[in-house]
């Protein structure tokens, strides 16, 4: 039951940093899976080979968005 409880928990989290992820940009869902997994990944921040790379795109204070979103999803509570 604790195993059901949590993966609801982290699916309610999850669901919330993907809205709010893509009401700052438009990117698809796949695009914020990867992002949410590097962010998971390096403790919160993106890499800068993430940066440079596959979200090279993204300005930094796009970047700060999306890790204090992801923080306070995964990281604040």
């Amino acid at each position: 039951m604790r195993d059901l409880s949590e993966e609801t928990t982290f699916l309610q989290r999850y669901d919330r940093f993907v809205s709010s992820v893509q009401q700052l940009l438009e990117m698809p869902d796949h695009t914020v899976n990867l992002l949410h997994r590097f962010l998971q990944q390096n403790g919160g921040t993106l890499s800068r080979r993430a940066r440079e790379r596959e979200f090279e795109p993204l300005t930094e204070s796009e970047v700060e968005q999306i890790e204090q979103m992801y923080a306070k999803q995964f990281l604040d509570n």
